[in-house]
């Protein structure tokens, strides 16, 4: 997938098929960032690559902000989240399950996943598992409801931060610094 950037719109160029009626076939896509759609090019027509990534690109001059892909089972929170990194990160790729996360991550290699624990086909702790296995070199973050010591314990053996969902606001800002350091991050847990 090729790039180039306008203020508002980031232009690719795609080999992934897109459904426009019975026919599937390569196009230039824009993607609007300001309203998390695609518009097809050379058409009026409105389409979604097949695969279920959402890819958001921003290009608005800020060129040295690290790039961030999120799965989580739950469309609003993956809302909550994109909106709370607007500021600093760049969110390449929104998905809501683990198999799809391990694509995304071979297909965007950001430089760090934030994954929900609980999400259909691969859970989080298995997509980064898969991750590490292919090579994927994206640091990963968990954040959860699971308060959980077998997840904690999981979270540390992969080498991953773990963020409660509950504490997200106060948290996850923290941990990608932490992160992006090499170092790992840990909510403080209600038992605790």
């Amino acid at each position: 997938m090729r790039y180039w950037g306008h203020p508002h719109l980031a232009f690719a160029t795609t080999n992934w098929p897109v459904k426009m009626g019975p026919e599937s076939r390569r196009c230039d896509v824009a993607y609007d960032y300001r309203r998390f759609e695609s518009i097809l090019l050379r058409s009026s027509r409105l389409f979604r690559p097949l695969g279920g990534a959402q890819v958001l690109m921003r290009t608005n001059g800020s060129n040295h902000r690290h790039t961030v892909a999120l799965a989580d089972d739950h469309i609003g929170m993956i809302q909550k989240v994109s909106d709370l990194l607007a500021d600093e990160f760049n969110v390449v790729a929104r998905v809501q399950d683990g198999t799809k996360a391990v694509q995304a991550a071979l297909d965007f290699n950001p430089d760090i996943f934030i994954l929900d624990i609980c999400m259909p086909g691969l859970d989080g702790i298995h997509a980064a598992h898969e991750m590490k296995r292919l090579g994927v070199p994206a640091k990963i973050i968990l954040l959860t409801v699971q308060e959980d010591a077998d997840y904690i314990e999981a979270a540390r053996e992969l080498g991953a931060s773990y963020v409660l969902k509950s504490r997200m606001h106060r948290d996850l800002l923290m941990a990608l610094e932490e992160t992006l350091a090499g170092r790992t991050f840990f909510s403080t847990l209600s038992t605790q």
